[in-house]
């Protein structure tokens, strides 16, 4: 799966985890892109990156999980386990409500308190 945004390409590689790179301003006559940044979240293959308005990045696995992303700081939000049945092949415009319709009560508290963190530290 491959995801170009925003002057940043995303890969969803076998192995679950999610590659990064800034692409150059001038991506058609540059020699490089940045170094790779792992985003690791998935246990099987990624099979679909979503990207949004919102900040936020979405991913889909054949381990059946759906995660969401921040955006600048490519640090998963959330991960939502076994969100369906069976593996998840693509992803549809859904809200990031929808996604958190997922959560069990106790994503919803660890979700929670990460967000009380980020909130301090500003």
């Amino acid at each position: 799966s491959l995801r170009v945004c925003g002057g940043s390409a995303f890969t969803g590689c076998e192995s679950g985890t999610i590659v990064h790179r800034r692409l150059p301003d001038d991506a058609l006559n540059s020699a490089g892109c940045s170094e790779a940044t792992e985003m690791i979240g998935h246990t099987l293959a990624v099979m679909a990156i979503r990207t949004g308005v919102d900040g936020k990045i979405l991913t889909c696995s054949m381990d059946q999980s759906v995660a969401a992303w921040d955006a600048a700081t490519l640090q998963r939000i959330t991960l939502v386990p076994e969100a369906h049945d069976r593996s998840v092949h693509s992803l549809a415009a859904v809200s990031y409500t929808h996604l958190r319709a997922h959560e069990t009560p106790e994503h919803l508290v660890c979700r929670l308190l990460l967000e009380k963190k980020k909130k301090n530290k500003k």
